[in-house]
């Protein structure tokens, strides 16, 4: 190899013997659909430099039908022994997910060591699928992405078959639980129980374990934000299985937004027993399915002392129903004797005093949230007075948001004056 050194560093400028070299590197990315030019400009090589120049943010935005390709690209590079989670098996790879298992077979420790920096990928509209997913998973599980901290995958297709998966066969096994994830059941996922839109479709075995795997993976990962919005055909069960991998007690996206989704009442369980559990999630928007029963869920984890979420958007099937649950959460208090593990008051705790439960600052029931529109015209006025008694007790809310409400006068007036 040649070298270029000072005092500080040595810089390769051709690959090791034995490794992949740049034309290999272009080949792999033409059988999975991405331009050699792409492929280029993620591993860039130093040749007169000092210093190694490595990608740090990877903005692939807009490119349609190459999301797939570019997932199995990424997924590339460390070799059939690298692990990739129990839920990626060799049966699914084998039988459902071949141009993957094509890609997984690969090893080239300099494109490896090019994506060693990368902390920002974005691959909004670039039609990825449940086998994108499936990539994203295996790469994530492999560290061959150590640095990722955000993922932008809005506005493509999870929850449907890709172009890298193959026809017809289809995995007899059930999504299962990965050993340290939250004990996740095929038959504990749900259905979509909001009402006044049309959900996507049932999802197939073989989505509901790849979206496990995907949120599974995230969260050994340790995103820090996780952009899902826009994804039409992710349905409620697997997005329920996808969430209670995803948020662990001790791991979580500070930022996860799932709006423009068929996410509703079931995912909102699945993100409240985690934030019960005390999952680290920090700002959450989440429709359009979700109802008063998602709402209610949600009311019970920010009531709780252990809840650490400080914003949270709703929509868009909300109504007066799930407003009076999340007043009632947000005007809480808990005992401050049973919060740090004592007696309550009144059951020998030595009277200690109540504080305020609720740590939420900002919630939207209406309005524009992190670039997305909330709406929730179910909202009336019957719900105004509960706001307004919550207001009054709570010391944490900073702002609310109702725009777009059906509160009328009457409504704004028991929300300003009781």
């Amino acid at each position: 190899s040649t070298t270029t050194s000072n005092t500080s560093a040595a810089i390769t400028t051709s690959p090791p013997a034995g490794r992949a070299s740049e034309s290999s590197l272009a080949e792999r990315a033409a059988a999975a659909g991405v331009s050699a030019a792409v492929a280029a400009g993620v591993q860039r090589r130093p040749s007169s430099v000092t210093r190694r120049v490595l990608v740090q943010t990877l903005d692939a935005s807009a490119n349609n039908a190459s999301g797939d390709a570019l997932c199995f690209l990424l997924a590339s590079g460390k070799g059939p022994d690298a692990p990739r989670g129990e839920l990626i098996s060799d049966d699914l790879v084998g039988r459902c997910l071949p141009r993957l298992a094509s890609a997984l077979q690969h090893v080239d420790e300099p494109f490896c060591r090019a994506l060693a920096r990368l902390h920002t990928l974005c691959l909004r509209r670039c039609c990825v699928t449940d086998a994108g997913a499936a990539a994203l998973a295996a790469a994530l599980h492999a560290k061959a992405l150590p640095a990722l901290r955000s993922l932008d995958l809005r506005e493509n297709l999870l929850g449907t078959r890709g172009v890298g998966s193959a026809r017809g066969g289809s995995t007899a096994h059930a999504p299962v639980a990965a050993p340290s994830a939250s004990i996740i059941r095929s038959d504990d996922s749900g259905t979509v129980t909001a009402s006044g839109g049309r959900p996507p479709p049932a999802p197939s075995p073989e989505t509901m374990r790849i979206l496990a795997a995907f949120g599974f993976a995230c969260a050994v990962q340790s995103l820090q934000r996780l952009q899902l919005d826009g994804n039409p055909r992710l349905p409620d069960a697997a997005s329920y299985l996808l969430l209670r991998n995803l948020l662990q007690p001790t791991s979580a996206p500070q930022q996860l937004t799932l709006s423009g989704c068929g996410v509703g009442d079931e995912a909102c369980r699945a993100v409240a027993k985690a934030l019960l559990q005390g999952a680290p999630l920090s700002q959450l928007l989440v429709g359009d399915f979700v109802g008063d029963e998602g709402a209610a869920h949600l009311a019970r984890a920010i009531g709780s002392a252990r809840c650490g979420l400080r914003e949270l958007a709703l929509g868009s099937l909300v109504g007066n129903a799930g407003v009076i649950a999340l007043a009632a959460a947000l005007g809480g208090s808990v005992d401050a004797a049973a919060d740090s593990g004592g007696h309550r008051a009144g059951d020998g705790g030595g009277g200690q005093s109540a504080r305020p439960a609720c740590s939420l600052r900002f919630l939207c029931l209406g309005g524009r949230y992190l670039g997305v529109n909330v709406r929730n015209p179910r909202i009336g006025s019957s719900c105004a007075r509960s706001l307004h008694e919550a207001l009054a007790s709570n010391a944490s809310l900073k702002a609310l948001s109702l725009e777009g409400c059906a509160l009328g006068d009457l409504g704004c007036s028991m929300l300003l004056l009781g």
